[in-house]
């Protein structure tokens, strides 16, 4: 393979996988319920827990801690009590950090739900933190940098 033909290939590669990772970003930050037709209500926690789980990995078995947050709300004149996990945040590799977790509610306390409007039975809580708002929206830039820089040298600099 000569060097023009690798530069080449080394430039489409930036190019893709700026795009996928781009991609990745612009996907979980427009995929979540607040930025979706569902609509939203007030809800009320009614059950907090942690549940211990082992996964296998290559050499080991460890442990994995699953947070359930139980809430209940109302659509028209119906009430519901969730059946699902939340959307991010749910897994930990230790209690301690699930523990931590789980101290951002408290029974009783009302937290906002968002249903479908087709099936109001169908509802999840999201718990967005600044944290996880700024790391997508930090995966679409360096996914848009990286795609603007890959085309910019692909295109720009072909001889």
């Amino acid at each position: 393979m000569q060097k023009k033909d690798l530069a080449t290939w080394q430039k489409a590669m930036l190019v893709v996988v700026g795009l996928f990772v781009f991609c990745i970003g612009i996907s979980k930050f427009v995929a979540t319920p607040s930025r979706t037709n569902w609509k939203i209500t007030t809800g009320k926690v009614i059950f907090l827990s942690i549940s211990e789980h082992s996964v296998s990995t290559i050499w080991s078995w460890t442990a994995s801690f699953a947070t359930e947050v139980i809430f209940e709300y109302v659509v028209g004149s119906k009430s519901y009590v969730s059946d699902h996990v939340p959307l991010s945040l749910q897994g930990f590799s230790d209690r301690i950090a699930a523990e931590r977790f789980l101290r951002n509610f408290e029974i009783g306390e009302p937290i906002s739900v968002y249903y479908n409007p087709r099936k109001p039975q169908t509802a999840v809580y999201v718990f967005e933190d600044n944290n996880s708002t700024l790391a997508n929206l930090g995966i679409v830039m360096f996914g848009g940098i990286m795609l603007a820089y890959g085309t910019f040298l692909f295109f720009i600099t072909r001889t």
